[in-house]
Formats: structure tokens, sequence, C-alpha cells
């Protein structure tokens, strides 16, 4: 729900080039959603139908800030440095001004709706919308309703907001915003902050090395290199290290390496990767449904990890020898990894190799269930 305002507005035209973004105070998205490759469809459209939503801004004297736009804003920037036809620095755009005054805090409550009702914020966009929001002087019950969250959330999000150098973290994709919050809200508690941001940034630094030495491995090989959210260390957080860290800052303990009961995981040291499963010989009947929901989520996590480096590993041998290695996943899941050519090359040779043809082992590349197992699974993330 959008705070009420009380301003009105009138459309003008106005020159593309008296237009701003002010992204200190209406900066709610990642810079990377105003990429020239993010607002390429948005250029595309203006460039054809030209801008028929427009931009709310409020007159600035000699120029006009844009408060609910940006991506408008960039789309039609693109079109005119590609020198599109009909594109200029003049061009005019089609604006709402805002008449009358109006706080800051209306206008970034206003904006921020205005940008949810288009597309959803994630949680490092609501982040920064709580920031800006409080900047304004809007109470939490305001900002909780402005997001569509609640007032917990809002306090969550402050924390992290309010601590500099964990912000930085989640701002680097060096940890979620969710973890963040939460190993906060522990770190505090404990009075242990300074050991959390010691032990954080280690592992941070760490986790970046690893993935450096296996770009260069990958380079080695002549493999396509980690790129996009491949390269954030946030992805290479387990579940298990979180509560580890929880866990030592409560009972007071020194921080170590996760450790737990069932491991089924890839691993990662120094660009090697590693599969590590235990030997379970456990009589199910004395496991506990935590215990047993945890092998299921590491499964399954070990699944969806080894999917591509299956692809990869069969890539690479077929790149060194004409031959097709046996197998006895079966056809179904062949093509369920994208192998579609080894598939059909199996499918004409030595069915007796694949056990029933076209069909995979029970379960193997199938989505998990949905059931209060999941549940559990979610918890953990």
């Amino acid at each position: 729900m959008s705070p009420q305002v009380k301003y009105t507005t009138e459309h003008r035209l106005v020159p593309w080039s008296k237009l701003k973004i002010n992204t200190a105070l209406f900066g709610f998205r990642d810079p990377a959603d105003y990429s020239d490759k993010a607002v390429e469809p948005i250029a595309e459209n203006i460039a054809i139908h030209g801008q028929l939503t427009p931009s709310l801004v409020r007159d600035v004297v000699d120029w006009y800030e844009v408060l609910d736009g940006g991506r408008r804003y960039w789309g039609t920037g693109l079109n005119i440095r590609k020198q599109i036809a009909g594109f200029t620095e003049e061009r005019l755009v089609p604006c709402q001004v805002i008449i009358g005054a109006a706080s800051d805090r209306e206008l970034v409550g206003a904006a921020a709706t205005s940008n949810i009702a288009r597309q959803a914020f994630n949680s490092l966009d609501r982040l920064r919308a709580t920031v800006l929001l409080q900047k304004t002087g809007m109470p939490k019950s305001e900002i909780a309703t402005c997001l569509g969250v609640s007032e917990s959330t809002v306090d969550r999000d402050l924390l992290v907001a309010q601590t500099d150098w964990m912000m930085a973290h989640v701002q680097a994709h060096a940890i979620g915003q969710t973890d963040a919050a939460n190993l906060l809200a522990i770190a505090k508690k404990a009075e242990r902050l300074d050991d959390f941001r010691r032990i954080l940034g280690a592992w941070i630094e760490e986790t970046k090395q690893e993935i450096e030495a296996e770009n260069r491995i990958r380079q080695a090989a002549d493999d396509d290199p980690l790129t996009g959210t491949a390269l954030w260390p946030q992805k290479r957080l387990t579940r298990d290290q979180v509560e580890a860290w929880g866990d030592a800052m409560k009972t007071q303990k020194e921080f170590a390496a996760a450790t737990f009961k069932y491991r089924a995981q890839l691993k990662r040291e120094k660009g090697v990767r590693r599969i590590e499963i235990d030997k379970l010989s456990t009589d199910v009947e004395v496991m506990t449904f935590r215990d047993t929901a945890k092998v299921y989520y590491r499964l399954v996590n070990l699944v969806d990890a080894l999917r591509p480096i299956v692809k990869e590993k069969s890539e690479q041998e077929q790149k060194q020898t004409d031959s097709v290695m046996p197998t006895r996943m079966g056809l179904a899941a062949l093509r369920e990894l994208g192998l579609d050519e080894l598939a059909e090359e199996l499918k004409s040779g030595d069915q007796a190799e694949l056990g029933s043809p076209g069909e995979p082992d029970p379960g193997f590349g199938q989505p998990a269930a949905r059931d209060e197992v999941d549940a559990l699974a979610e918890e953990e993330q």
C-alpha cells in the first residue's frame, strides 16, 4: 500500500537532457539492472512504440529529478548512444510533473510502491529501499506497509544496513541478506561481533581465492570460466557453515569449519572439486526426522551440483576420444542432462549396458516431491 500523498501532477513533454536520476534517494535496484544489457529490451520497445508510460518527475528549477522511471530513462539514453533515428538528447519524454510541495518521505514511498507494482523487490532491493525510506524519516510501521513486509523484516534489514561492514558484504554478494541478519543478531546477543566480523572476512577471502583458482584451472583446460552468480561467494556458503558459526557464537566456542554426521556434498578446495559421501550404515529407526531430512536435502543438492559436471566430463572425454563412454544412467536421464547426442548414440548401441532403455534410475534427475521434508530443507536454506 502506498503512503498517502498530498501532491498532484500535470503532464509535460520534457527534453531527455533535462532529466537526471538521484540514485542516493531513489536507488532501489541493483546498478546492474540499469546496464545496457538489462535495459536493451526496454530501449527496443521505446524505439518502436515510443515511451508509453510517463516518468514521474519533480521540477528542480533548471532540470527534472526522475522519481520513477529509471529504466525508461536509461533505455532512451541507450537509443541515443546507438544513434537510433529520432533519438537525440533533446528528444521529448512524456512525464508526470509533481505540482505543489511534496516531502522526500512521500515521494520515496510512492516511488518504492510503484517499483514493486511493476517488479517485486528481491531481498537486496528491499534492503536498499528500507534504508532510503528510513533516511526520509518514515517510521518502521509505515516502511513495512509500503514494502508489504512485516515489521520484524524491517528490523532485520535495518540491522544489516546499520552495520557498515556487513552491508558491504551483502552488496558484494559475499553473503545473503537473510544469513547476514540472522548471524548479526546472534553475534550481537553473544557480544561477539568483532569475532564474527573476523571469521566471516577470512572465509570470504578464502572463498574468493578458491573461485580464482578454479578459474585458472578452467583456463588451463580451455574450459569456459565461471561467470555471473557463480562468482558470488554467497553461492558457496552452506547451511551447515552458517549453523556452525551460529552455534559457536551461542555456546561461546571457537569458530570452526562446519561438521555434520551425514555428509554428502561437492566440495571445492583451492580450485579442486571433491565429492564427499560418508559411508552411511545407520539404522533408520534410530534417526530423527531432522536427520533423515538432512540426508535427503544434501543428496538432492549433490545431484543438482553433479548434473553440470556429468555433462562437462562427457564433453571433455568425447573431445579426447571418438568412443562413447558406457553408462547405466538411462537415456531419459542423459537427455535430462542435455546429452541428447550421447543418448542417441547409446540408444543405437549395446542396450544391455543401459538396463531398461529410456528409463532413468528411480529419482535420478527428477524434481524432488514437495512434502514436509522439503519444508525442513527450505528452513535450512
